[in-house]
């Protein structure tokens, strides 16, 4: 492969390092973008009226190195699931392979969505990796079906107003084919930018559910509102109690 330049680029496994540094960077913004809005949801729900840009960073900034490593050791589980799958007895009858291949597919399916609440609380209540995933177990009983249908159905509408981000880049496109000219690139280039920067802002749709969802089952199992109103109710009782002595 050669760059813009002529010069070579150093490849891994047949693709270009610069790719490879670009697909890494995105996967980044987009882990960080998914701790960005829990941080935020976090500050929100302690009462910060005024949530910067440092509040959110001072409190998901500790929780990227965690994050990735609960994604490796959910990497790792599902490769030794899959080939523990493998290796089982059955391989060379066809039902038996088909009858695998759809077991593997239902477990993985239902624990790596159950482990969707995960992040949620290690940014909002800054719990640990192992604690996360007992406590998302236990929040998600019960409500499984109901987490995944609000997730289902963000995530059709995320992908639909997607489309309306892409329409500056089909007229775009239009025009360079239709005029043939030297603007139409620009305007490729602009709407491209665009498509892009609207898929980064939908994308925070199925997010901001799962994090109104964690809440949501936070109160429902623990009753958390409640505690804190009594806690109050009980401070100003005794405020008034004070003020009549």
């Amino acid at each position: 492969m050669r760059s813009a330049t002529g010069g070579d680029i150093p490849e891994v496994f047949g693709v270009g390092v610069d790719i490879l540094i670009a697909c890494l960077f995105l996967m980044l913004a987009s882990l960080w973008m998914v701790i960005a809005v829990y941080a935020f949801m976090a500050e929100y729900a302690d009462g910060n009226e005024n949530i910067t840009i440092e509040a959110v960073w001072k409190r998901g900034k500790g929780k990227i190195i965690p994050t990735i490593g609960f994604i490796f050791l959910i990497v790792v589980a599902i490769s030794m699931f899959v080939g523990l799958v493998i290796v089982l007895p059955g391989n060379d009858i066809g039902l038996v392979v088909a009858f695998k291949i759809l077991l593997a597919f239902v477990v993985l399916f239902y624990v790596t969505f159950t482990l969707m609440l995960v992040l949620p609380d290690m940014v909002i209540e800054g719990s640990g990796v192992f604690e996360s995933i007992e406590r998302s177990f236990v929040l998600i009983r019960g409500k499984w079906w109901s987490t995944f249908g609000l997730y289902f159905v963000m995530n059709l509408i995320s992908g639909f107003a997607t489309y309306i981000f892409a329409i500056p880049l089909y007229i775009a496109l239009v025009i360079t084919i239709l005029l043939q000219t030297s603007a139409g690139e620009t305007l490729t280039v602009i709407g491209s930018c665009i498509m892009f920067l609207g898929q980064f802002l939908m994308m925070t749709l199925p997010i901001l559910a799962i994090g109104f969802q964690y809440f949501n089952l936070v109160e429902r199992k623990e009753a958390t509102g409640l505690l804190k109103k009594i806690d109050q109710l009980g401070k100003r009782v005794n405020t008034t109690e004070e003020g009549r002595f």
